[in-house]
């Protein structure tokens, strides 16, 4: 649709250049025109500027949803980290007190797969975050399309 308001806009400025600077102004029977011609070219102008001002703030908006979900995915990752070798260091103080007399092995034995399918569980969400972090890297793209948005805001 702004297509054809831009259009629409180029077809009024040379209409109205055409009837001020070549005509004087006056379109003979029809001295308003001029001043209509004006108006809905200032119309389709201001309604150009709108569009653009609210792409700009919406891109701004997704690129800043966009870094925060990479900063969290980065914590969420450091987190992971930290819970795999909490629980590596779980499962050698298992084994190690596992070999004293007294203990009971069946317990043991549950312990250890408790722990076994905990740390199978954190593998798997380090995979989908190492996922998520790289489609998170390939959406840089929209800050240099907000950079030129502003390039463009700018120029108008």
């Amino acid at each position: 649709m702004d297509k054809y308001v831009g259009q629409f806009c180029n077809l009024m400025i040379d209409a109205v250049h055409e009837s001020i600077i070549l005509k004087r102004g006056v379109v003979p029977g029809y001295p308003e025109i001029p001043g209509v011609f004006l108006g809905l070219c200032l119309f389709g102008n201001e309604h150009i500027n709108r569009g653009v001002t609210k792409s700009l703030n919406g891109l701004a908006d997704v690129n800043r949803g966009f870094k925060l979900a990479i900063a969290q995915t980065n914590s969420l990752n450091d987190t992971c980290q930290n819970a795999s070798l909490h629980i590596k260091n779980l499962e050698d103080i298992v084994h190690l007190k596992s070999k004293a007399q007294g203990i009971n092995e069946t317990l043991v034995a549950q312990v250890d797969t408790v722990l076994t399918y905990i740390s199978d569980g954190m593998d798997t969400v380090r995979e989908k975050l190492n996922r998520l972090q790289k489609t998170l890297a390939e959406v840089s793209f929209l800050e240099s399309a907000e950079v030129y948005g502003e390039r463009i805001e700018l120029e108008r």
